[in-house]
């Protein structure tokens, strides 16, 4: 009996040697090579060059292959967003879920979630002209230039009329409509000093593809600056957790809430004020009657 049980032990002793063992050379061997996979997925995922900065902090064994890395860090002198080249890309993200099957396959970082998350870059003149030179010479204008200066967008080009060629611009400002888009709003155009519409110009640049489309970094864009100067786009956006979310829109109610209790004490004291006024002139009124009525007045 004490035989067989020695050997139960040596046998459960035995396997638990060989698990440690196992994941011992799990965390040495297999954890550095998950590491360089996914930080070589997200250079994929944006195209980033060799000199380009990735840092991944990732969580336990078990917390990676479920598709879960803590935090990580991209810093590079340019990258592609949406196509689109873009310089100074900064972008720090915590809580991150990816899919470590699709990364493995394809080595690119299929970003699932990003819990929060902070982005800067800036996008040139020279990318913007490219993302929409085609697109407007298909409308019919050609030679395309884009400015960035001063908040302003300008967009220009050449309609060509057989008899002559005729320069149109437009002017406006990029914005964020509440999605991850970038896009341009005309102001003002200029039709070269004609007053008639040119080869659908106004519709082309009314209906720009969107400069960027922010949606590829998987979290809740909350622009902070987006500025036109100097030749360059500058975007700061984040994200903001549900937690940080649900106080917003605490708060966004509250205020709303103060608002109308404002707007109600206001408009009861003009009332009142109303009604003492109507008082005084009811009574006002019955005065002059009653001094009417006296002999002598």
């Amino acid at each position: 009996m004490g035989g067989c049980t020695s050997r139960i032990i040596s046998t459960l002793f035995a396997l638990v040697v060989v698990v440690a063992v196992l994941l011992a050379a799990t965390y040495y061997f297999l954890m550095p090579r998950l590491d360089t996979m996914i930080e070589d997925a997200v250079r994929r995922e944006f195209i980033l060059p060799p000199s380009s900065t990735v840092d991944i902090e990732r969580g336990s064994l078990f917390d990676t292959l479920e598709g879960q890395v803590r935090r990580f860090y991209v810093n590079s002198a340019e990258a592609k967003i949406d196509g689109v080249l873009v310089n100074d890309l900064r972008f720090v993200a915590k809580g991150i879920a990816f899919d470590l099957g699709k990364t493995i396959l394809t080595g690119k970082a299929d970003l699932k979630d990003v819990a929060f998350g902070e982005l800067e870059l800036k996008i040139s003149e020279a990318s913007i002209e490219e993302r929409w030179a085609a697109e407007l010479e298909r409308k019919g204008l050609s030679k395309v230039e884009v400015t960035l200066q001063n908040n302003r967008v300008g967009i220009s080009g050449l309609v060509d009329l057989k008899l002559a060629k005729l320069r149109v611009a437009a002017k406006g400002k990029l914005v964020v409509d509440g999605t991850d888009k970038i896009k341009f709003k005309p102001a003002e155009l200029d039709l070269g000093g004609t007053n008639i519409e040119v080869g659908g110009i106004r519709a082309a640049v009314n209906s720009l593809t969107p400069v960027v489309d922010l949606g590829q970094f998987k979290m809740t864009i909350l622009v902070d600056k987006l500025e036109a100067k100097d030749g360059y786009l500058l975007v700061s956006a984040r994200s903001s957790d549900l937690n940080e979310r649900m106080n917003e829109s605490a708060e966004a109610r509250s205020d709303e809430k103060a608002r109308l209790a404002h707007e109600r004490e206001v408009l009861e004291k003009q009332l009142a004020d109303v009604k003492k006024q109507q008082e005084e002139a009811d009574k006002a009124g019955q005065q002059q009657g009653q001094d009417k009525g006296q002999p002598g007045k």
